[in-house]
């Protein structure tokens, strides 16, 4: 029932947030949430000239058939919206999103630094998520807390009223 929706886009080629949702079984996260055991492909980033080597490489194209075919899927929804990597983002080893980014400005690739940059970006991106999430399950928990406190110390004085009143009609028995 997971579901990655498209959250923002900013710059000329904007695109709609409604428009993009992916689903479990979309190219892009089955990239990056399944391990694959036959050959070694990256799962820290896709870019459009890594994807392009993944689909010409023809002694991956004869091992692993479908992972091109994957990778095809993969480079036309990123043509598609114009985005030029996607890099994802995990909680331990659990696939919480994926940033997309456009091509950079000047039409020049990605250096070394901006990968290492969008990585911790998107890792970033996803511990703050996690941090949300435990943050809003604290607060439940706070206001579950303050709840049971509240008719503990109603009990308290209703068991106090009861006390002084057993003690007034004790009191009272004795003159």
């Amino acid at each position: 029932n997971h579901r990655y929706v498209f959250y923002d886009s900013r710059g000329e080629k904007r695109i709609p947030t409604s428009l993009v949702k992916l689903d479990i079984d979309n190219a892009v996260v089955k990239w990056f949430s399944r391990p694959e055991k036959k050959v070694y492909i990256r799962k820290d980033y896709l870019s459009r000239e890594l994807l392009d080597q993944y689909c010409t490489d023809e002694q991956l194209r004869d091992n692993d058939p479908s992972l091109v075919q994957r990778a095809e899927k993969i480079r036309a929804t990123l043509d598609t919206f114009g985005f030029a990597a996607c890099f994802p983002g995990y909680h331990k080893k659990d696939l919480l999103g994926i940033l997309f980014v456009g091509p950079k400005i000047g039409g020049i690739g990605f250096t070394y630094d901006d990968l290492l940059f969008l990585q911790t970006l998107a890792m970033d991106a996803s511990m703050a998520m996690i941090t949300a999430e435990y943050q809003k399950a604290l607060a439940r928990k706070i206001l579950d807390l303050e709840e049971s406190l509240a008719v503990i110390n109603d009990l308290r004085m209703k068991d106090r009223e009861k006390y002084l009143q057993t003690i007034v009609t004790l009191a009272n028995t004795v003159d």
